[in-house]
């Protein structure tokens, strides 16, 4: 399983990998995940760290993730790509499954805090989100959580009884542009294993090929 931060608020995909062969993980799932510490197969090589977490056992930890032959693929685009301070720009998150049946999508997204901000998607929730779609029928949304401070997009979707084939719309991130670049700012993907995905009737997560997203910001 893998951790997408330290303080609990995380996406447990190798929770997902068992419910998806065991239907009685449903309800544990959707009573919360970060409750429940469970190992995936020997070969996914988890570490059971069961250190104190406010009397939470910790998750385990996925390590040494493995390459799939035709890698799915993550991208961003922006509509506009160049904006002034104070403008809007919509991020769309592309993906394309290239040939995999995928049953659940994780990501970690990294932006410069003193460049962008996240638009809260959902004002009556807490905390900020973004406008996740639905590639999944009978789709969970199992994390949607941006941090302006820390410049940090954490996402997973996923669905136990249907897989997602084809190629289509992640989530929108409405982002506002608070300063002016010299040069592009990055909005990127963060790296295995952050970024992964769970094919249909695998034991484990999978790598994800990931392509980043540039946007220049110009003064007002």
């Amino acid at each position: 399983m893998t951790n997408i931060n330290k303080k609990g608020e995380l996406i447990t995909v190798g929770l997902l990998v068992i419910a998806v062969a065991a239907v009685s993980l449903v309800a544990g799932m959707v009573l919360g995940l970060n409750k429940i510490n469970l190992k995936l197969p020997v070969t996914s090589q988890v570490e059971n760290n069961q250190g104190n977490n406010n009397g939470k056992p910790q998750i385990p930890e996925v390590r040494n993730t493995p390459e799939i032959k035709n890698k799915p693929k993550l991208s961003l685009t922006a509509v506009p790509s160049t904006i002034a301070v104070g403008q809007n720009t919509n991020v769309t998150i592309n993906i394309d499954s290239n040939g995999n049946k995928l049953q659940v999508v994780q990501l970690t997204l990294s932006f410069d805090p003193k460049k962008l901000k996240v638009v809260d998607a959902d004002p009556k929730a807490a905390g900020v989100q973004i406008e996740l779609k639905n590639l999944f029928a009978n789709q969970n949304n199992l994390a949607n959580r941006a941090d302006n401070d820390k410049g940090k997009i954490t996402l997973a979707i996923g669905s136990l009884t249907n897989t997602f084939d084809g190629k289509g719309v992640y989530g929108i991130i409405k982002m506002i542009a608070l300063q002016p670049t010299s040069s592009p700012t990055m909005i990127s993907f963060d790296p295995d294993p952050d970024t992964l995905v769970v094919p249909q009737r695998a034991n484990q997560a999978a790598k994800i090929e990931e392509e980043p997203l540039s946007l220049s910001i110009s003064p007002k």
